[in-house]
């Protein structure tokens, strides 16, 4: 399976609802798009995508500390883990 871009990723400053690489803003990641909603949610939407590569690196950390992790938790970090992956 292809890797994906790593992060970090952003929102860019010329359209809130476009992410792009960090360190190369000259590769966009994603776009979110208002369609049926406000463009507030289609900036949040934006801001939780740009973040996913933070959230990814800090579940594995989570997991890496405690790999033998009991409860729902641990259960849904790794679930998101795998989706991810």
């Amino acid at each position: 399976m292809t890797k994906h871009t790593p992060g970090p990723w952003v929102q860019t400053p010329w359209d809130s609802t476009a992410i792009f690489d960090a360190k190369n803003l000259r590769v966009p990641i994603a776009q979110t798009f208002p369609a049926d909603t406000c463009k507030q949610e289609a900036e949040a939407n934006a801001r939780l995508v740009a973040a996913a590569p933070q959230l990814l690196a800090a579940l594995e950390l989570i997991i890496e500390q405690d790999p033998d992790g009991e409860g729902q938790g641990f259960i849904d970090a790794r679930a998101a883990i795998k989706a991810a992956k």
